[in-house]
This record gives C-alpha cells, sequence and structure tokens, in this order.
C-alpha cells in the first residue's frame, strides 16, 4: 500500500512539474530605442529610423548620385591598419591615379607610403603626367617629405604654427578626391572613420585648383583670396577666408527641423555647439558620435552638449572617427577637412564641401545610425580611453590611439 501511494505522489508531482513549464513565459526583452522628436505637423520633415531589433554587422560604403560619389570607411570592421590597399577608398585613390592623363595637383597634410600608390604615381610621370603638391610638414607623418623628395614639383607650408590641413586631389582638371581622410596607413586602409567625395565636375575642380594654384604660389592661410561656389546643389568653401563655420554650417544647423547628426573628430567651436543645443532645444533630433580622445581634451564641448540634452556617443574602437561631418533633414550633407574648431575655420587651410542632395543625406544617415547602434548606450555617459581594455582593438593594434608616446601593453589603459 505504501508503494501504491509513493508511486502516486510521484506521478502527481510529474504532472504539476510539467503543467508548470508548459505554461511558463520567457522574460520580456526590453529594447532601448533612441526618443524621436516631431517637429510641426505642416513642415513634415524627415525623421530617424527607430534603433532596429539586431545591429547590422556592416553598410554599404559607396554611394553614387549624379555626378558625386560619397565613400565610407567602417572603423568597427578593421582593428589594424595596412598598407595593402584593399579597401574601397584605397582603390578608388589609385584608380584615379591610374586613368589621369595629364596632370594630377595634391594638397596634403599626411602622407604615408602606399606601395601601390607609390608606384602608381611613378608611373604617371614616366608617361608624362604633371604632378604637383602642397604640403604640410609633420613629424607625425614622416613619408609627407618621402612623397615631395619623389615628386619635384612641391611647396611646403612655411608656417610651422598653422597647419595646410587639406586633403585633396584635382585629377585632369575634371575630377576631385576631397574628405576627412589623410592619406596614411591609418587612412587608406579604413582603419579610421572617414568620409571621402569623388566628385566628376569640372566645374567643381577648377574651384579646387584655384585653392591650389593660391597654395602652389606661396600663399597660405589669411594671404588667400575667396573662391565662388560651384552651383546651386554643391557649394565649396576654404578656411580661413570663408568664415565656413559662422557664415555656412551654423545657418543650416539654425534653419533644421527633423535631424541634426553630426560624426565628429573633435568639437570644440563653441559657437557650432550652441547651435545643436538650440536645435536640440526648438524639438530637432540631435546626436553626435565623437572620437574618444576629445571628451577629455582642452575646449572640448562634449559635456557642455550632454548637460543641455544633447545626445553625444563618444566612440569605443581603435580606429579614429576622423569624419568632420554633418547630415541634415535628409537634404544637406557638410563634408571636409576641416575640424569644428577655432583654428579649423580661422587659420587652417582647409576646404568644406555642402551638397544639398536626398539621396546621399540618407544614404550617409543611414550610416550614422548603424555606428550609433554599435557603440553601447553607457558611451553616453561615460568616456572610454582612445586606448584601453573598452576601446575594441586599441590594446593590439600597433598605433599609438590616444598620442601619449605609448603603445598596446605600454599603455596604462590597456592593464
Amino acid at each position: 500500500m505504501k508503494n501504491k501511494l509513493l508511486i502516486i505522489g510521484i506521478i502527481l508531482a510529474f504532472a504539476a512539474f510539467a503543467a508548470f513549464e508548459t505554461t511558463r513565459k520567457p522574460p520580456a526583452v526590453v529594447k532601448e530605442i533612441p526618443p524621436q522628436t516631431t517637429a510641426p505637423q505642416e513642415q513634415q520633415p524627415p525623421q530617424a529610423s527607430p534603433k532596429p531589433a539586431a545591429v547590422r554587422q556592416s553598410y554599404p560604403l559607396t554611394f553614387t548620385s549624379a555626378d558625386v560619389k560619397l565613400i565610407l570607411t567602417d572603423f568597427t570592421l578593421l582593428l589594424k591598419p595596412d598598407n595593402r590597399c584593399t579597401s574601397t577608398v584605397c582603390r578608388e585613390f589609385l584608380s584615379l591615379i591610374n586613368e589621369t592623363s595629364s596632370s594630377i595637383d595634391m594638397a596634403v597634410f599626411g602622407w604615408e607610403d602606399i606601395p601601390e600608390i607609390i608606384s602608381a604615381l611613378k608611373a604617371a610621370m614616366e608617361r608624362g603626367v604633371q604632378i604637383r603638391l602642397v604640403h604640410d610638414v609633420q613629424p607625425y607623418y614622416p613619408g609627407t617629405e618621402r612623397l615631395a623628395a619623389i615628386i619635384e614639383n612641391s611647396v611646403s607650408n612655411p608656417d610651422p604654427k598653422t597647419l595646410m590641413h587639406n586633403k585633396f586631389a584635382v585629377f585632369d582638371g575634371r575630377k576631385v578626391f576631397t574628405g576627412s581622410m589623410n592619406f596614411s596607413t591609418t587612412g587608406l586602409s579604413g582603419f579610421n572613420a572617414n568620409a571621402v567625395l569623388v566628385i566628376n565636375s569640372s566645374d567643381a575642380a577648377k574651384c579646387f585648383t584655384d585653392e591650389f594654384e593660391q597654395m602652389y604660389a606661396g600663399r597660405f592661410h589669411s594671404e588667400k583670396n575667396t573662391a565662388h561656389p560651384v552651383r546651386g546643389d554643391m557649394k565649396i568653401h576654404f578656411s580661413p577666408q570663408d568664415g565656413i563655420t559662422n557664415n555656412h554650417i551654423i545657418p543650416l544647423v539654425n534653419g533644421a527641423k527633423g535631424y541634426v547628426y553630426v560624426p565628429a573628430f573633435i568639437i570644440t567651436h563653441g559657437a557650432f555647439a550652441q547651435s545643436l543645443i538650440s536645435a536640440k532645444s526648438r524639438g530637432v533630433d540631435v546626436k553626435v558620435i565623437i572620437d574618444a580622445t576629445n571628451p577629455m581634451g582642452s575646449g572640448s564641448q562634449v559635456a557642455k552638449l550632454r548637460s543641455a540634452g544633447v545626445p553625444v556617443k563618444t566612440e569605443n574602437y581603435a580606429g579614429k572617427m576622423h569624419s568632420k561631418s554633418i547630415i541634415i533633414d535628409d537634404k544637406y550633407v557638410i563634408i571636409g577637412s576641416m575640424n569644428f574648431s577655432r583654428s579649423g575655420e580661422e587659420r587652417n587651410d582647409e576646404n568644406v564641401v555642402i551638397l544639398e542632395n536626398s539621396a546621399i543625406s540618407r544614404h550617409y544617415r543611414g550610416y550614422f545610425e548603424y555606428l550609433w547602434t554599435k557603440i553601447p548606450e553607457r558611451f553616453l555617459r561615460t568616456n572610454p580611453r582612445g586606448e584601453g581594455k573598452f576601446s575594441i582593438g586599441s590594446c593590439t593594434d600597433g598605433i599609438d590611439n590616444n598620442f601619449d608616446g605609448k603603445i598596446d601593453a605600454e599603455d596604462v589603459g590597456c592593464h
């Protein structure tokens, strides 16, 4: 009898457990959605996309609209630079050199030797292409002096206190290669996040050539004359003569209705930061992705922006967030060599292209949102070291990521 009761008890207990497992629900998954803002209905501004359920693993890095090609580099995919010229941006630059028949004018802030690029330049000179170079003198880029030794027609910036910070090239007076990317291993490999434009326009080429000619003649910085815009949907501006941030960028931010997204190396320009705060206060969706070296840097506006409620994410990858870009309302894209700083606007030789192009704007906006989802939410509040255990790949890339003279295991952040 006792055995029968024991068996019945076991059967009842098992049935109860099975019923519990069948009816138990899994815990709810909570997804963080970035707050969205809505402008007045009559304006119907473009709205940012909500955060997707899953983070994308990659994003298309090239997009062409009419005579402009946008090339982006994704620093979340390559965690160590190289000189093999396998990236999309390096192959594009190489192709432009190889296709040139008469002339190449290059304005170069920093250069490092990429064997295929050097070979292509030498081959171009051998077939009669005239190559001219304007360059800065930077100890951080010793390859620049080697390039100047190869290119006979070269002129250097005479003022060591003010930068020739351009990164552009004009091919055959028809095509322009320009943007935020230095001609270095960290730039051309795609290790750093950059934005580049390839513009197939003789008018744009003339505008850049006019600027180049002034520097090639020895007129740098405040000695240059103002260049003229190319056309209605493309404005090209140069520093320091054009007062780019105050005269051309801030008015576009002030006119934003839906969103302003800023992937940037640094923001130290107070008036620009205030324009972002003002946009946020009137209901515009403002977001910033900033390089890890900037929040603690001199003059950084990151703390001010965050205190005013502007979401600023500090990137956490080995490479630099080296872009100097702004995307506004699926309408405007601003890309150039100029950091959002006073020196960029008022002293250095720089260039900025302002495109009014909805297709390119939407594509770049998608890339910004892709990066935003890959950077953890905690870096809205805290800042990973440029070289440290929370910056992915930064302790094994062989690079001095935070410019303190220490690399990888030598840096205290990697312990």
